[in-house]
């Protein structure tokens, strides 16, 4: 797999592991946040709506009270208008309660709160209609009586419903906890998880470079410079991990350096040939310069002298023409090598070009690596925004609850109002009937209805401290409710601040990938720069091919001198034996 390809991936993926943390983290806490809403809709509303059901029953029997009792039609007629607004009430609260009911025992238990509902209402009516009558005696009879059971029915119905919706609240609440609890505990895991895939990657990804380049991407940009500044005896310390960029300019650097000195060995050689070529041509000009004199001075003397001089230089021409031949041959061989050399060399040069386009693609990768790794980061930060905007969710639900809390203790603190109205009543009704006893027969009627307004003193009684302990549960509820939604809180908190890390995780690789990025530059400059120090080698290497070719050339003229040479050495013999000839005459 390409560089490109590996960095692309690998940042592809961290983005994943964080996106799907995130929108695992806004899911469970969206459940959360459901189950809360699901526990105050389902049980804490309902509570105050058979709250004030059982009040406005009670408001409904002290109505029915007085309407028996009393002789005023204004009372009456407030009381005809009181019940069926207080009946709308309590129809409107049972309509809210059983669309709160969630199990099969709750609709059981609210079928038969309707039956002791509706026979309440017909009781209701009943007295009503005997008391419109003017049968007050008969109303109260059935009040006190049959009505006093049905009342208690209807009363114990509405307890059962408070008692299912209690239930209903701690089931509820448990199993917010549980979700609360499982919640942390996946988010943890799903945190732990995706750091441990990030270092996976980052160490991966950090080795897959290493292991193209062979050596620190600083130390190659040094290397790759001196190199490009013509200096091809600089130390490499001992590689890292084998193979990668830093093996090939080894290589290079070697191979640069035996070419260069096998091309300077040739020249030098060919110099010296050279060199021998040029001194035994002086001596055949000095050897006919003497022939010369030796003819004015005298032909036979000088023809002996010759004769010596002559043998010295056909044995002189001959391993001169030796030699040239020798040197022609080391010539030609040189400038095969040279231009062995320039191969190599242009081969070389085709290498480098090649690891400053692999440089060149290596930076474009590393810039797309650095968008995507800004594209990463940027989503962890809309992943911590998500988050803190659930935070923030939350606290108001724990707000709404505590305000939830409030209200009942509120509520609870009305009903010990009521009980302590409760208390004086029944302590009214006990003088009033005291005061009955002492008129005697006159006190009678009196001292029956003190005994209602007992007994219905002591039902608030009851009723109100039934209602304190639904209040207590409702608190306790909210209480639980609180406590998990703190819990739920911390947990988000925590997955914050493991977001900010993972955010600041992710922008460290940046950093890293800035750097590197600098460091691809580098070699990429670097190996543009070896490139031209490479061309400029070349070009050294094909002049030092272009004079060895041209020494080749002098060699074969020199050889040709030498062969002439020869040729006018044998004439030269041919008149040294005509003028011994004509000496000997």
């Amino acid at each position: 797999m390409k560089l490109q390809a590996k960095l692309l991936a690998g940042f592809l993926l961290s983005a994943l592991i964080t996106l799907s943390m995130g929108i695992f983290a806004d899911s469970r806490l969206h459940d959360m946040s459901q189950a809360d809403t699901f526990l105050y809709t389902r049980s804490a509303e309902p509570m105050g709506d058979l709250i004030n059901m059982s009040v406005y029953f009670q408001r409904i029997r002290l109505d029915l009270l007085t309407f028996v009792t009393t002789d005023e039609d204004a009372v009456k007629q407030r009381v005809r208008t009181e019940i069926p607004q207080y009946r709308a009430i309590i129809d409107s609260g049972t309509t809210k309660v059983e669309s709160s009911l969630i199990s099969a025992e709750a609709q059981k238990i609210l079928a038969e709160y309707k039956l002791r509902r509706q026979d309440f209402r017909t009781m209701t009516d009943d007295v009503m209609s005997l008391a419109s009558d003017g049968r007050q005696a008969q109303a109260y009879a059935l009040l006190t009586g049959k009505g006093w059971e049905i009342s208690t029915a209807y009363q114990n119905a509405i307890g059962d419903l408070v008692a299912s919706k209690l239930e209903q609240g701690r089931l509820l609440a448990q199993k917010n906890a549980e979700l609360a609890d499982s919640s942390s505990y996946l988010l943890y895991v799903a945190l732990g998880a995706g750091i441990l895939l990030s270092i996976a990657m980052g160490l991966l990804l950090t080795r897959n470079i290493m292991r193209q380049l062979g050596e620190d991407p600083g130390y190659l940009a040094q290397v790759a410079g001196e190199i490009a500044n013509g200096n091809l005896n600089v130390a490499f310390r001992p590689q890292k991990v084998a193979g990668g960029v830093y093996h090939v300019m080894q290589n290079m650097v070697g191979t640069m350096k035996e070419k260069i000195a096998e091309a300077e060995e040739k020249s030098a050689e060919a110099a010296r040939q050279a060199e021998q070529a040029n001194i035994a041509t002086q001596e055949a000009h000095a050897a006919k310069a003497a022939a010369e004199h030796a003819k004015a001075e005298g032909m036979l003397q000088a023809a002996q002298q010759l004769e010596g001089v002559v043998g010295i230089l056909t044995s002189a021409s001959e391993e001169l023409s030796a030699q040239i031949e020798q040197s022609s041959r080391g010539a030609d061989e040189q400038s095969q090598r040279v231009s062995e050399t320039a191969t190599a060399m242009e081969e070389m040069n085709a290498t480098v070009r090649e690891v400053a386009s692999n440089a060149g693609h290596a930076s474009e990768m590393s810039d797309q690596a650095h968008l995507q790794a800004q594209e990463g980061a940027a989503i962890v930060s809309r992943v911590v925004q998500g988050i803190n905007e659930v935070s923030r969710q939350s606290m108001e639900i724990k707000q709404d609850m505590d305000t939830l809390s409030h209200q009942a203790e509120g509520i609870g603190q009305i009903m010990s109002v009521i009980s302590d109205i409760a208390d004086q009543t029944n302590l009214l009704a006990l003088n009033a009937a005291i005061e009955a006893a002492r008129a005697g027969e006159a006190g009678r009627g009196f001292a029956v209805v003190a005994d209602e307004v007992r007994k219905l003193a002591e039902k608030t009684m009851t009723a109100t401290h039934e209602v304190g302990q639904v209040i207590s549960g409702i608190q306790e509820g909210t209480r639980k409710s609180v406590a998990g939604v703190d819990v739920s809180i911390g947990t988000i908190q925590e997955a914050t601040s493991l977001a900010n890390q993972s955010g600041e995780t992710l922008h460290s690789i940046v950093a890293l990938v800035d750097q590197t990025n600098d460091q691809v530059r580098s070699i990429a400059t670097a190996s543009e720069e070896q490139s031209a120090a490479s061309d400029e080698i070349n070009r050294s290497v094909e002049q030092v091919a272009a004079i060895s070719s041209q020494t080749a050339t002098a060699m074969a003229q020199a050889a040709q001198a030498t062969a002439e040479l020869a040729r006018q050495s044998q004439v030269l013999q041919s008149l040294i034996n005509d003028m011994k000839a004509e000496g000997s005459r």
